[in-house]
């Protein structure tokens, strides 16, 4: 019996990375729906300097900016899978 397989040893890899790349997925896109689901939230807080209905624009920026780094992410994790 061989110790060392190198084919079973490369499938179990193989198996893991796509295990973590699938739950990487998974948090990304959960973190991206929570930031988006705060946008609401940014509109009449206590301290906004901004007229009513209007979102304070720095934190607006901000979760724009986390989303777009998600978003960015998500898409870097998605093209790991291909390869």
């Amino acid at each position: 019996m061989e110790l060392y397989n190198p084919e079973r040893l490369a499938k179990l890899i193989n198996a893991g990375r796509a295990a973590d790349l699938i739950v990487r997925v998974a948090e990304l896109e959960t973190l991206r729906k929570e930031a988006e689901a705060s946008r609401p939230l940014l509109l009449n807080f206590p301290g906004n300097p901004e007229p009513v209905g209007v979102p304070n624009t720095i934190a607006g920026t901000v979760i724009g900016a986390i989303i777009a780094a998600l978003e960015k992410s998500l898409e870097d994790t998605l093209a790991e899978t291909r390869n």
